[in-house]
């Protein structure tokens, strides 16, 4: 090909300055590995907070019913009436 015959790259570079801008801004929009690791690794956390939590709450309702089973047993034994 001849000079006049091969495209100039000036003619293409607006082309191919666009498709570079477009592509650093959908790499700068995509989540990297260590991101989606430091997600991952906060879900975790907070789902071991929710687990322990719910584990807490269960054995602080069952100190409560044994505590208000006693209360019910006492009372009745020194004639004080308990109302719920």
């Amino acid at each position: 090909m001849s000079a006049a015959q091969t495209p100039s790259k000036s003619k293409f570079q607006p082309i191919f300055d666009y498709i570079d801008d477009t592509k650093k801004e959908i790499l700068a929009a995509v989540a990297t590995k260590d991101d989606i690791k430091k997600l991952q690794d906060s879900v975790d956390s907070y789902a071991k907070q929710t687990k322990d939590y719910y584990q807490e709450v269960t054995v602080v309702i069952a100190k409560v019913n044994r505590m208000e089973a006693w209360i019910q047993s006492v009372s009745g034994k020194v004639g004080v009436k308990y109302e719920v």
